[in-house]
């Protein structure tokens, strides 16, 4: 079973809808900052330690003295919303988990200039946003896509983007030679039968060439340290893209 599920190399799909299910139950109001950044165990502090430092990351990497139009893909309960609160001038956030998106509605009251949508990234409705935004945040996220869906993502990514736009990318990645895939896999920590793709740092940058042609890499970096949660054939790795 376990071999089974743990797939090296080959390109195989993962169950979405499963993926979708693991989210709706996973939602908690007692740590949420855990809950979307895959803490089995919320009291440990390394969720808070990852924001710290990736709000650490992107601050090096932006001016974060102006504001930004800003467009979250994947916001869960609006993480970017609050570390960016003072450089935002219109924020829209969309996840496809109704809880997430319900308890951030309550986290922002009164904010008329923080907007958040239930939506999934595979099937962006323009109507519904504000476009054109100067600022992208795709975060955490295409680990739980397959390869298919990430064209349609990265298009309508590049369709509502202002005249010198950025984007911030990160995701967890495979430091092997080539990708892993989670299909049900029984993750012990997680408790649960765990779906993810690993892609490799070079298929992702594929992916921008292919699909975000206007746009080139500015700097790029993995994030975690042994004391962040780094693991053996694991990390994040973060992109900054800036319009050509």
């Amino acid at each position: 079973m376990k071999s089974e599920s743990r797939i090296y190399g080959t390109q195989t799909k993962i169950n979405t809808e499963n993926v979708h299910a693991f989210y709706e139950s996973r939602f908690s109001t007692e740590n949420p900052l855990a809950s979307v950044m895959m803490r089995a165990n919320p009291d440990d502090g390394i969720a808070e330690l990852r924001n710290q430092n990736e709000m650490q990351v992107l601050s090096s990497l932006l001016d974060l003295s102006q504001s930004y139009r800003i467009f979250d893909v994947g916001c869960g309960l609006g993480r970017w919303a609050g570390n960016l609160a003072d450089s935002i001038a219109l924020y829209d956030g969309i996840d496809f988990t109704q809880n997430y998106v319900t308890e951030a509605r309550k986290l922002f009251p009164g904010a008329e200039n923080v907007r958040f949508t239930q939506m999934s990234a595979t099937d962006i409705q323009v109507d519904q946003l504000h476009p054109p935004y100067d600022l992208v945040i795709i975060n955490g996220l295409c680990v739980y896509l397959n390869d298919e869906d990430l064209q349609p993502l990265f298009e309508a990514v590049a369709s509502m983007v202002s005249p010198n736009p950025q984007i911030y990318f990160r995701e967890s990645i495979s430091i092997m030679e080539s990708r892993l895939t989670l299909k049900d896999f029984p993750s012990e920590e997680l408790a649960v039968d765990y779906n993810a793709v690993y892609r490799t740092a070079q298929e992702y940058e594929t992916f921008f060439q292919k699909h975000l042609p206007d746009f080139q890499i500015q700097q790029t970096d993995l994030l975690l340290t042994k004391e962040l949660g780094a693991r053996e054939e694991t990390n994040q790795r973060f992109w900054l893209l800036k319009s050509k």
